[in-house]
């Protein structure tokens, strides 16, 4: 048991820290895209489909995180198609499906998506799916009723990265935006911080405050209805819903 642990540790480093190199400068071109890389692989994919479901207390906090994300959503409704990006290996496709309505699984990973499709039967959903990119979403304006995106700010130090990508989320919804974020009013935020410094390390979690959150998301053309902590003021994870500001002209 414990060589086969060791096996699949050593499978996932190897994806990671191998990945595709036709993108080797690609964060400084497009920081989403290179976040990106190693999703396209195909071990990595399957990695990470069952990173939440590993233990006891990553099952209850997948279990809660999924709560929060709800809550947001149910802040926002009633509405009718929702576009979740990056969908991933479909973690939230379940939540999703709780409001019977249309729903676009995207992501930039086709290789993500495919293995997002075992869902399909648990949910009695049949998403479409759609590859394409956080900063340049392929779809047309006000295509859906809500933008859902969990899991990806945090990765992005930059302020214009992120608004970037709120004011796609923005761009492409008639009504709301739910996305989660960290706060870096956490606890565990601190003693990741602390950790990294020790190790001498760069972190690939980035967290800002509430008050930064709601005013990228205004920057973006949002105006903020609800946010719902995981454990304020330990745990880091927050969703966040926002109602689209009509646009005018």
């Amino acid at each position: 048991m414990r060589r086969a642990t060791s096996d699949r540790h050593h499978e996932r480093e190897r994806v990671v820290a191998n990945p595709p190199t036709d993108t080797a400068d690609a964060r400084s071109r497009d920081p989403v895209r290179f976040e990106g890389v190693k999703y396209r692989a195909d071990a990595f994919a399957e990695y990470y489909a069952r990173k939440h479901e590993r233990s006891l207390a990553s099952r209850i906090s997948n279990w809660r995180e999924r709560g929060i994300m709800s809550k947001a959503l149910r802040s926002l409704a009633p509405f009718n198609g929702v576009l979740d990006l990056p969908s991933g290996a479909g973690r939230f496709l379940s939540t999703l499906s709780e409001f019977e309505v249309p729903i676009i699984a995207s992501d930039q990973s086709a290789e993500m998506l495919a293995v997002g499709r075992r869902w399909d039967a648990e949910t009695g959903s049949s998403p479409r799916r759609l590859v394409t990119s956080a900063l340049c979403v392929g779809l047309g304006g006000d295509s859906v009723d809500v933008a859902f995106c969990a899991r990806l700010l945090h990765h992005f130090q930059d302020r214009e990265t992120r608004v970037g990508i709120l004011r796609e989320m923005a761009r492409v919804a008639r009504k709301g935006v739910v996305v989660s974020f960290f706060d870096s009013a956490a606890y565990k935020q601190w003693r990741r911080q602390r950790r990294d410094r020790i190790r001498g390390r760069r972190g690939n979690r980035h967290a800002f405050s509430r008050a930064e959150m709601v005013a990228e998301a205004a920057e973006a053309g949002l105006e903020p209805v609800a946010m719902h902590a995981l454990m304020r003021y330990y745990a880091e994870v927050t969703a966040a819903a926002f109602r689209v500001v009509p646009r005018t002209g």
